[in-house]
């Protein structure tokens, strides 16, 4: 989980990595602004239980198909969470990749941070296949960072899932190539660092640095804290950034919601909808007895065609959502 902390008229920023909290954990610690999840363990229409109140705003990805039977333990998924009466606003960015979500925060200063939650794969000395998914999300994250130039500080918080320090590691120098292009610094080389270690195994003591912050080097001196936090195994990171904002003193309960645009879908788009469409329509049951029942006023089958309608419109908003480029739409909540 990431967080970002902000005052009334002062000009701290608090972030705050966290992995596995729990509703009412992010209830008890008020002090967070903008919450960072990962591993959250929800399906995609479930996102929104991590709003513990109406005061906050959630946005996130999950790494779980509903449409499939779910075995073993698969990739957990990540949110984004954010306060509405934190005086700003939020856009949501549509991400390919199952392993980031991002949304860009703009302060009443214009101030405009594009924030990134990344859950990378495991480390690897010889797995080609683990490095090129570990590539694709960086790419990805490149390409979103490239396509918003009017961004003032791009924030990372991630779970890179390896030592930095690894000179074996095939995942090391890539993420450092990463910040050389798209300068950012990593938080922990700040003067003020207090994190030596983010991951301990209970039985044997071994620990290793894998949760990050990654910021801009506009900002990079800016860093007022960066310090890990005992919650388990996984040490949660908590970074505070000097960016000026302010709370507002009523809750406006305005913010984005971003929709498909079908006028700015390119023919790639189109075609993607279509292929998740048809993957999608595969996994719906035809029901054939409804079809061809000849009771007008069948109360069992129009039940069973109202599910089947409902699957869908469900499954056209599912792929729509994921292939098709979104807009920004202002919405009042209520």
């Amino acid at each position: 989980m990431v967080n970002i902390k902000e005052r009334c008229y002062d000009s701290k920023c608090r972030m705050y990595v966290e992995r596995g909290c729990s509703t009412s954990e992010l209830s008890r610690r008020n002090c967070c602004d903008i919450p960072l999840i990962q591993e959250h363990w929800f399906l995609c229409d479930d996102i929104v239980k991590l709003a513990h109140n109406e005061d906050v705003l959630v946005t996130g990805i999950s790494g779980m198909d509903a449409t499939q039977l779910q075995m073993g333990r698969p990739f957990g998924g990540c949110a984004l969470i954010y306060k509405r009466n934190w005086n700003c606003s939020g856009a949501t960015l549509k991400a390919k990749c199952g392993r980031l979500c991002a949304c860009i925060i703009s302060l009443p200063s214009n101030v405009r941070i594009l924030v990134f939650n990344v859950y990378m794969p495991c480390d690897a000395l010889y797995d080609d296949a683990s490095l090129q998914i570990f590539i694709d999300v960086i790419n990805e994250i490149e390409s979103m960072i490239e396509l918003h130039n009017d961004i003032d500080v791009v924030v990372v918080g991630c779970d890179l899932n390896t030592d930095v320090n690894r000179a074996n590691s095939l995942h090391v120098q890539p993420i450092h190539d990463f910040c050389d292009r798209q300068s950012l610094q990593l938080c922990v080389n700040s003067p003020v660092s207090q994190v030596d270690f983010t991951y301990e195994i209970d039985f044997s003591g071994a620990n290793s640095h894998i949760d990050h912050f990654l910021v801009s080097e506009n900002v990079f001196n800016g860093i007022q804290q960066y310090v890990v936090c005992c919650d388990g195994d996984n040490l949660s990171v908590l970074f505070k950034l000097s960016i000026d904002t302010q709370y507002s003193v009523n809750n406006t309960g305005e913010s984005f919601v971003s929709k498909p645009s079908w006028q700015q879908a390119k023919s790639a788009d189109l075609q993607r909808y279509k292929d998740c469409l048809r993957e999608q329509s595969h996994a719906l049951v035809i029901l054939v007895d409804a079809l061809v029942c000849n009771e007008f006023e069948c109360e069992v089958h129009c039940e069973a065609l109202q599910t089947y309608y409902s699957q869908i419109i469900d499954s056209v908003i599912y792929c729509a959502d994921r292939t098709i480029p979104m807009s920004k739409k202002e919405a009042k909540a209520g």
